[in-house]
């Protein structure tokens, strides 16, 4: 016999980025085998539920929903969002030798508490403002207003 089982999961924002996995281990009856399945979170991206709104997620990331909406050229309109639909939060960067958290979020208008609740696999880096491992990917929203944009543009993947 075949059985299907159907998993619902919504991972939180603090699971974002890797290493960190879901594993559920089903149990085979009759046998000690446990067949894994492997969910990896990725970064910088959110799955709607039928609460959310653009404005919500803005509010909850002190920035503007226009920020958000921007970063999602296939959204066709702000209130057309769909259940289950995942959208993109900001950007992603690469760090580079030399990078400091001060420096990026001063370069990319973003306040220090808003890069901690993006890049949570990064918190051991995050506990020492002064220094970042060059080449970590590190999700951005930065400040999209027309004096900034021509700065961040220049910097982003």
């Amino acid at each position: 016999k075949v059985f299907s089982i159907q998993i619902r999961w919504k991972p939180d924002m603090s699971m974002a980025g890797s290493p960190r996995t879901f594993v559920a281990e089903l149990l085979r009856r009759g046998t000690c085998d446990y067949p894994r399945v492997i969910y990896a979170v990725d970064k910088c991206f959110y799955c709607l539920s039928s609460s959310d709104s653009l404005e919500g997620l803005a509010y909850r990331h002190e920035t503007d929903w226009t920020q958000i909406w921007s970063s999602n050229p296939l959204l066709r309109s702000p209130n057309e969002l769909a259940v289950g639909q995942r959208i993109r939060l900001g950007n992603l960067y690469r760090v580079q030798a030399g990078d400091t958290w001060n420096r990026i979020s001063s370069r990319f208008g973003m306040n220090m508490s808003v890069l901690h609740a993006l890049n949570p696999d990064l918190i051991s880096d995050l506990v020492n403002l002064s220094s970042i491992t060059a080449g970590s990917l590190i999700c951005l929203m930065p400040d999209t207003s027309a004096a900034r944009s021509h700065a961040v543009d220049a910097f982003l993947l």
